[in-house]
């Protein structure tokens, strides 16, 4: 049995297991080419460049229909007389992710996009946002997601990082890559089954809790946490649920698509100069609903948001 496989029959727990006895021998290895890295392997391509993780292919099922208010594990509806899940989440079809990559382990950070900045080569210089706490205010900088950054912006982060890699290999991710490496081989409604702790994201779980705001550490304030807090999916990634929505590359349709593999999905992406970007993932101040792997909504290149960031995948052979 493979790798991938006997992963997939794992429980949560002991998914995560299995995966860190994984890693422990690849851990910070260096992309060589020649060398094709095997799935789960890390690497870096420089200090300030994000940890990637290589992601195993295969297949999944992509998107989701409408689910009933009553779902087990989903109890907060969207407040509308309508079922849980929306039209843009479906059909669910089957894709094959046919194009190697890697995927952020985390969300970008602030310190790794002002490296950037630093260097010259991104313009945007983000405001981190101060949010008040009973105790002061919280600024969300350093390992925190960068925000407020457009589309647009990213492009220039892109640039920059490309030039490490001496190829245009890193770009976003597509909804498909983002969606699989979201449900790391699950089929639940989250990647840790079928409901969503606040261990595990950070998202609003609609309750007021007064302790969120004495520690900035803890999930759940309606504020963006540090990128490794909290725990990661079963196959090691952070985040793919709250703390910030991303940014896919993907344009934005009343329907999902329905392609059959993750390069039909990539080339419809760069069909289009210009459209409504897709973003994914839910954030800190997200309900459970909106945190879900399918969820999916529109947003204009030049948006800045605060409660948008991104991660960024990396083809592991040049196109």
């Amino acid at each position: 049995m493979s790798f991938v496989n006997a992963f997939r029959k794992t429980s949560y727990a002991a998914g995560i297991a299995l995966l860190l006895s994984a890693n422990s021998a690849s851990s910070q290895s260096v992309l060589v080419e020649g060398d094709p890295p095997q799935a789960f392997e890390e690497f870096q391509e420089c200090e300030a460049c994000p940890e990637m993780v290589v992601l195993p292919l295969g297949d999944f099922l992509m998107g989701g229909e409408p689910l009933q208010p009553d779902t087990p594990g989903i109890p907060i509806t969207y407040g509308r007389d309508e079922p849980f899940g929306l039209l843009q989440e479906g059909p669910v079809h089957r894709v094959e992710i046919d194009i190697p990559i890697a995927i952020g382990r985390y969300e970008i950070t602030f310190d790794q996009w002002m490296a950037c900045v630093e260097d010259g080569v991104c313009r945007h210089r983000p405001s981190p946002g101060t949010t008040r706490l009973y105790y002061g205010n919280y600024e969300a900088i350093g390992r925190n997601p960068v925000r407020r950054v457009s589309y647009l912006d990213i492009q220039e982060y892109l640039e920059w990082l490309n030039g490490f890699a001496e190829g245009d290999v890193y770009r976003l991710p597509t909804e498909a890559e983002w969606e699989y490496a979201a449900r790391a081989g699950t089929t639940t409604l989250f990647a840790s089954g079928n409901d969503l702790s606040s261990e595990e994201a950070n998202f609003w779980d609609g309750e007021s809790r007064p302790d969120w705001r004495n520690n900035p550490e803890l999930p759940g304030q309606l504020i963006p946490i540090p990128v490794d807090l909290l725990r990661p999916n079963p196959w090691g990634l952070y985040h793919m649920a709250g703390n910030v929505r991303e940014m896919t590359m993907s344009c934005y349709t009343d329907r999902q698509l329905g392609l059959p593999s993750s390069s039909a999905y990539l080339e419809h992406a760069l069909e289009s100069v210009s459209c409504r970007r897709v973003w994914r993932g839910g954030d800190f101040r997200s309900t459970l609903g909106f945190s879900r792997p399918q969820t999916r909504f529109p947003s204009p290149e030049p948006t800045r948001g605060p409660q948008s960031g991104f991660r960024v995948v990396r083809e592991i052979q040049q196109r």
